[in-house]
C-alpha cells in the first residue's frame, strides 16, 4: 500500500514542514473537483485540465480526458447517453474527484495516468509524490488518495495542506515567523488557515464554492429570465459580480421554453444581490479563524492581511467581502488560479545536491 505522511497539516507531530521530503518528490498534484493541475521539480507545471475522464462502456479503458471528455460530454444526447466515439461503442464521463479527494480512486488513477501520457510523462513508477490536499484531511480521504496513485507506482504520498501550497506560490517564506492568513476558494468549498515558520497554526474549510455561486447564478436567471447558462458563461460573469450602480450585462444563453438562443439585459445589482448568500458564508468562515486567533497573531495579520487563491478570486466582491468580516485588508495571489499548483513546484524544487526518483 502506498504510504503516506503529512505536511504543512495540524495534526500531532506533522505541523511542521518536512522539506526534506518535499524535495525529493518527482511530481506534484493539486486534485481538484474542477480542475486537475501536475507539476514537477524541474518543469513547472506540466498539465492543467478539467478534472473530467471519458470511459469506455465496454472496455472500461479511457477514450478521452480534459477538455475532450468534456466536449464529450456536452455532446450528450436527450436520452442521457453519450454518442460513440471514433467508431467505439458508447461512453460515459466521469468527474472522479470531489472536495480534493479521490472519490473515485481508480478513475482518478487513470486521469492522472492519461494526463502524464499526455505530457510526454510515460515513466511507470514514481517513488514520492507531493499532492495538496484539504485543511485537516481525514484518513478516509488519505486512504483514497493513496489508492488512487498506486496505479502510478507511487510508494509514497506526501500530502500538502491546500492554504499552505498556495502561500507557498510567492508571499510565505518558510523561515518566517510572522503569521499569513491564506484564503483559497475553490469550486467544491473554500478554506482558510493561518500559517507561521512552515506550519498551519490554525484553519478550517467550508463547503461553499464557486460551485455554489454558479447554481445561485443559474437558478436566478433561469427563474427570473427563463434563461439557462452553462458553466464556461457563468464563469466569465465572476470579475462583473461587483454590483456597480446602474450597469448592466449582454448575456447570451438558451431559451428555457423555447430551447432557442437569446439575449438578455442583465442588472448586474441583480446578479450581485443572487450571489450574496454563498459570499456571505465563505467571509464568515474566514471571519471564524480568525476570530480564533490571539491579540499577537491578529497585530501581524493587520499588516500582512489576507491572500486570496483559487477560482474564487476572480469573483468580484469576494475579496471585499472577505475584508469586512475580518477587518484585515484582503487582496489575491498574483496567479490566484495557479497558487496551489506553483506552490506545490516551489516546495519540490531541490535547493541543491542530487535528487531521489
Amino acid at each position: 500500500m502506498t504510504a503516506t505522511r503529512e505536511v504543512g497539516l495540524t495534526a500531532g507531530p506533522w505541523a511542521r514542514t518536512d522539506l526534506t521530503a518535499l524535495r525529493s518528490c518527482s511530481l506534484g498534484i493539486e486534485l481538484g473537483s474542477d480542475r486537475t493541475r501536475i507539476v514537477s521539480a524541474r518543469g513547472g507545471v506540466i498539465a492543467d485540465a478539467p478534472s473530467a475522464l471519458a470511459v469506455d462502456l465496454r472496455s472500461g479503458k479511457p477514450v478521452a480526458v480534459g477538455d475532450a471528455a468534456v466536449a464529450l460530454e456536452r455532446s450528450r444526447t436527450a436520452e442521457g447517453t453519450l454518442p460513440g466515439y471514433r467508431g467505439r461503442p458508447q461512453v460515459t464521463v466521469v468527474w472522479p474527484v470531489g472536495d480534493g479527494s479521490a472519490d473515485n480512486p481508480a478513475a482518478v488513477g487513470l486521469l492522472l495516468r492519461a494526463l502524464l501520457a499526455k505530457a510526454g510523462k510515460r515513466r511507470s513508477r514514481w517513488r514520492r509524490v507531493a499532492v495538496a490536499v484539504p485543511h485537516r484531511s481525514s484518513p478516509l480521504l488519505m486512504l483514497g488518495v493513496g489508492k488512487a496513485l498506486e496505479s502510478l507506482g507511487v510508494r509514497e504520498v506526501v500530502p500538502v495542506a491546500t492554504p499552505f501550497a498556495a502561500a507557498c506560490a510567492g508571499h510565505l517564506h518558510l523561515a518566517d515567523a510572522h503569521p499569513v492568513l491564506s484564503v483559497v476558494c475553490g469550486a467544491s468549498g473554500i478554506q482558510a488557515a493561518v500559517l507561521s515558520s512552515g506550519t498551519v497554526v490554525d484553519g478550517d474549510l467550508a463547503p461553499t464554492g464557486t460551485a455554489a455561486v454558479d447554481r445561485a447564478l443559474a437558478v436566478y436567471l433561469l427563474d427570473t429570465y427563463g434563461l439557462h447558462l452553462g458553466p464556461r458563461h457563468l464563469h466569465t460573469l465572476y470579475p462583473h459580480l461587483s454590483g456597480s450602480p446602474a450597469a448592466t450585462l449582454t448575456l447570451r444563453g438558451w431559451d428555457a421554453r423555447n430551447a432557442t438562443p437569446r439575449d438578455q439585459d442583465v442588472d448586474v445589482s441583480e446578479l450581485a444581490t443572487a450571489i450574496a448568500v454563498p459570499l456571505d458564508l465563505m467571509a464568515d468562515l474566514v471571519r471564524q479563524v480568525v476570530a480564533r486567533s490571539s491579540a499577537e497573531v491578529l497585530f501581524d495579520l493587520t499588516d500582512r492581511g489576507a491572500v486570496l487563491a483559487g477560482s474564487g478570486a476572480a469573483v468580484a466582491g469576494l475579496a471585499e467581502r472577505i475584508g469586512a468580516a475580518t477587518q484585515l485588508p484582503t487582496y489575491p495571489a498574483p496567479d490566484p488560479d495557479l497558487a496551489v499548483a506553483l506552490g506545490i513546484a516551489n516546495l519540490i524544487s531541490p535547493a541543491s545536491g542530487k535528487r531521489r526518483r
